[in-house]
């Protein structure tokens, strides 16, 4: 994967088991698009075209005149897996080079600094079969975006210089992962598969696999042997007509070359029958047990018909009561437990069952393994049931019916993989449908998950190995699993304790959107009211039918002192909320199928209860959730257990990858309410199922209740709602605990972080003078002015690192400022040499763009600021995020985009001299000097006068004022 210019900008893309709907019910649950004929959602206004180019180069276009952002996805159907036997990482490497330079647009930087320029993202991966390309932009600057994107696929330079200055970056990003347990796990697996199988293949790159010598032809040769429009998805989303961005499209991508390449993805199972059933053991870095029981299987897209893998994957995944997971988390020998599998591929894939062990599980994994099968018999005996696939198939209908709209890059890249898959009509619903009932498919399908058959890894820190890993030098080793433990695994007979799913609850039954009360208007946006003001209960209520679904958004806060009056309550609080969590799992996880989730966390205010789905049965949701928060009964077994797994969560922060631990020092330091490992460790350990008892009568005394409730429910219907939940708790006006934000005095202040990574890293942080308005705008737009620059000179052209970076980084409403590097070459003192160069140069270049320059770059802020709410959980966190600050207009992103609006170049290069370049600066910089960069350090690190060295936190925070937020007023 490729950094983009903007801080790990990534897209969360959401693997959902595809489990669709049956062919009855789909004449109720789709409509077609009027133009195209495209199957999709009632609730989505958007208008499609499919069109196929004479290149062979499938595209779709998606019209959303709501969205002032446009987005486009390339989806290539070659990978890491095409790598040529004496190249590996080339696949990695060209998606690397194809962002420096075309025939067109020739400098390195023209396109993500367009981009950049015009408030935009973008960003690239490399995955064993595809690698995808993409990017986001304000709409009006897509059409040039656009055609500076097709150059990428029509007619990159592979300049030669680049080609030399790229290995470096692609071999920087390989050593970031060197201390990285899940790409140490892979590259043992890499090892263990069959070698005729390309996930046998190395995949990153590294100098050694990227030698110069030829590599600009390998690399041009590869491009041309695989990178065929034919083997070519695109999609395209903005607010043009269809019709004239497919015209766009045809303009722009019809030069892109056919090369007719056959598929290269793979015929062979993963592995040989003559290797299993075999176990890989692989030694951790971090305390974790992970357990994976990995089947060979064909490809699920051989199944689209009967989705009978998906029907067994839903089935091992559930939570409820008397579940696989269920009766091994009750036992106290695991964690979680996940399934998943490539669910479209034409060609072998692996079916895993995922474990998490708790060291209880450790000890006993046979037995939990038994367990695994022991539930794979009674699918095949009891389960294979009409009723139940077809309420598999009825809560996928209601999760294609009622799809939220979410940002248009994530959006557009999930239907880049469907294009490949799935017929023009079927391009949205496809990974929903369902044929009908098909028992025998899925008994056959059962088949393939038998012990003889099976690839065991076990992944823990203390295991006994043989080997050695080629590149990340993992310790494991690899063995035949014996016949008698198969013997044992393939008894027939059943756990008493595991139990067949009941009918789903949650399943809602009044899907019906309530009319609009309120008038549409484009001059004015309507936002929530408040409809219960009392000393002990606050409502704020908005009826919104606004994204047409019959859905409701719930927040409530319990605000109480208490739960974080000092550190010891803070994680007796922690822990309690865990074991509600815990205790609502069977709950949860059914309302979770049935289009119901929750979160429950603390902050500084209180304890937050958030609920959002079907507004039919939600209340009732609710009463399960408030219900346990207050008369839970804390089992001692569960207690220890999730205690357990707390105490490892925080131990493993030591490991965290090394920026992570940077950050986690940033926090700690400016944070006075942050609590590092260290802090919550020693407290936790002391713990006794007594001691939570507290925190239970916390929850029975006296507590203020703040909710927020937006969607699909009139206003009484809110009311009875509140009052519902207030009912369980003594509702009077209570004091709250402030949240702080340390205030940096005007000086430099030093932080060496102590790790075992190889590589050095810095963060320079700059602090606001404020929470104003004016100083969010400024900052947020002095981080657009220079996040692509520091990139371009101290990454693409200097090579200092893979990670290297600027992002916003905000405390409360604390604006400021960070410029990160990670660096497998250079010590941390010249790190902060070759930034401060960069800032004490940035205003000579910036003096010089043009006016048009500067004002695109600050309506592309703006437009990000103001951009309507996609869906109704994005409407909700922005009313919540105003209520934290008393701010009842709902318009925080609006006021900062009206500062913006007002700031001038001259006003910027000023901002920048007081606030970045002046030698008073509130400035701190936490650093970590690599293995071997020591004396590099001493040579490189210039002290200069009134500098501090930070010592403790403690000894950092002691005298110093604080910004501090009363329920979240300043």
């Amino acid at each position: 994967m490729r950094l983009s210019r903007k801080f790990l900008w990534s897209v969360s893309t959401v693997i959902v088991l595809t489990l669709a709907a049956g062919s009855l019910a789909w004449a109720k649950l789709e409509k077609a698009d009027t133009n195209s004929g495209i199957e999709k959602p009632v609730t989505d206004n958007r208008d499609y075209q499919w069109l196929q180019l004479d290149n062979g180069l499938t595209i779709l276009v998606v019209s959303d005149p709501n969205v002032e952002t446009a987005a486009a996805v390339m989806n290539v159907a070659t990978g890491s897996w095409a790598n040529p036997d004496d190249r590996p990482g080339l696949a990695h490497f060209l998606e690397h080079m194809l962002f420096l330079g075309t025939e067109k647009y020739p400098d390195a930087d023209e396109f993500s600094e367009f981009i950049s320029g015009n408030g935009g993202s973008q960003n690239a991966m490399t995955m064993a079969e595809n690698t995808i390309y993409f990017f986001d932009i304000n709409a009006d600057q897509f059409q040039p975006a656009l055609d500076r994107f097709a150059q990428f696929f029509t007619a990159p330079l592979f300049n030669e210089e680049y080609v030399e200055r790229e290995r470096n970056a692609v071999d920087a990003e390989f050593h970031t992962g060197l201390l990285d347990d899940n790409r140490r796990y892979f590259d043992a697996l890499r090892e263990s598969v069959s070698p005729n199988h390309p996930a046998s293949k190395f995949t990153v790159g590294s100098l050694d696999t990227l030698k110069p010598e030829g590599l600009r032809q390998d690399l041009i040769n590869f491009y041309q042997q695989h990178y065929s429009a034919d083997r070519m998805s695109l999609v395209i989303y903005g607010p043009a007509p269809v019709q004239q961005s497919a015209q766009l499209a045809r303009e722009l991508f019809s030069l892109v070359p056919q090369h007719r390449t056959e598929d290269t993805g793979p015929t062979l199972p993963y592995f040989t029958d003559a290797q299993l059933p075999l176990q890989l053991n692989v030694k951790a870095i971090k305390q974790t047990h992970k357990l994976t029981l990995s089947f060979p299987v064909p490809g699920p897209k051989t199944d689209l018909n009967t989705r009978a893998p998906f029907f067994i994957s839903w089935l091992l995944n559930r939570d409820t009561k008397g579940s696989l997971s269920d009766v091994l988390k009750s036992r106290g020998l695991i964690e979680s437990l996940g399934v998943n599998f490539a669910d479209n591929r034409d060609d072998p894939t692996l079916f895993n069952v995922n474990i998490q062990l708790t060291p209880l599980g450790l000890k006993q994994t046979d037995q939990v393994i038994n367990l695994v099968f022991d539930e794979i018999q009674l699918i095949r005996d009891q389960q294979v049931k009409p009723w139940l696939y077809e309420e598999m198939q009825k809560l996928q209908d209601l999760r294609f019916r009622f799809q939220e709209s979410y940002q248009p890059v994530s959006y557009a890249m999930s239907l880049s993989n469907n294009l490949k898959y799935y017929p023009e009509t079927q391009v949205l619903s496809g990974p929903y449908r369902f044929g009908e009932f098909n028992e025998n498919a899925i008994q056959q399908w059962l088949q393939y998950l038998k012990p003889e058959q099976m690839a065991l890894s076990l992944m823990t820190p203390d295991i006994k190995t043989t080997r050695e890993s080629s590149y990340y030098k993992t310790p494991y080793s690899l063995t035949k699993i014996s016949d008698e433990r198969i013997k044992r695994w393939n008894d027939p007979s059943i756990d008493p304790d595991l139990a067949n799913p009941e009918p789903n609850a949650f399943i809602p039954a009044n899907l019906n959107v309530l009319p609009g009360t309120n008038p549409t208007s484009t001059l004015y946006e309507f936002a929530p009211d408040l409809y219960v003001d009392e000393p002990g209960q606050t409502l704020w209520f908005m009826q919104s039918n606004k994204f047409n679904t019959p859905k409701v958004d719930l927040r409530a806060r319990l605000q109480n002192a208490w739960f974080s009056a000092n550190v010891s309550n803070q994680i007796k609080t922690l822990l309690y909320l865990e074991l509600v969590k815990d205790s609502l799992l069977d709950i949860a996880d059914e309302a979770s199928l049935a289009g119901l989730g929750y979160k429950l966390w603390q902050e500084q205010q209180g304890v937050v209860i958030r609920v959002y789905g079907y507004n039919d049965k939600l209340p009732l949701f609710v009463d399960n959730i408030i219900n346990e928060l207050v008369t839970l009964k804390i089992r001692p077994d569960r207690f220890e257990a999730l205690k357990a797994e707390l105490l490892r969560k925080f131990d493993n922060q030591k490991k965290e990858r090394l920026l992570n631990q940077l950050y986690l020092q940033v926090y700690d330091l400016i944070d006075p309410n942050f609590l590092t490992s260290e802090e919550i460790i020693p407290e936790l350990k002391k713990l006794t199922p007594k001691d939570l008892e507290v925190v239970r009568e916390q929850f029975n005394g006296k507590t203020k209740l703040l909710d927020l409730i937006h969607g699909n429910m009139t206003e009484s219907q809110a009311i009875n709602l509140s009052n519902r939940i207030a009912a369980n708790f003594k509702t009077v006006a209570t004091e709250t605990n402030a949240d702080e934000v340390i205030k940096l005095n005007n000086e430099t202040s030093y932080l060496n972080v102590d790790s075992d990574e190889s590589d050095s890293a810095i963060m320079i942080y700059y602090q606001g003078e404020d929470s104003g308005y004016r100083d969010l705008a400024m900052f947020m737009l002095l981080n657009q002015l220079l996040q692509n620059q520091f990139f371009t000179q101290l990454r693409t052209e200097k090579q200092l690192g893979y990670a290297v970076y600027t992002r916003n980084l905000n405390f409360e409403k604390v604006p400021g400022l960070a410029f990160v590097i990670q660096s497998p070459e250079t010590d941390p003192g010249l790190l902060q040499l070759h930034i401060e160069k960069f800032l004490n140069e940035a205003p000579q270049w910036l003096q010089k763009l043009s006016e048009d320059e500067f004002n695109k770059n600050k309506q592309g802020l703006i437009s990000n600021l103001t951009e309507p709410d996609k869906n109704l959980l994005e409407a909700g966190t922005r009313y919540w995020h105003n209520l934290h600050y008393h701010n009842y207009n709902f318009n925080e992103q609006r006021r900062i985009a009206r500062e913006m609006n007002a700031i001038t170049l001259d006003g910027v290069l000023k901002f920048m001299e007081i606030s970045i370049l002046n030698d008073n600066a509130k400035r701190l910089i936490v650093y970590h000097i690599g293995k071997g960069h020591e004396q590099d350090y001493k040579q490189h690190r210039v002290i200069h006068a009134g500098e501090k060295i930070i010592r403790s936190t403690e000894g950092f925070q002691k005298g110093k004022a604080t910004f501090s937020f009363t329920d979240g007023k300043l």
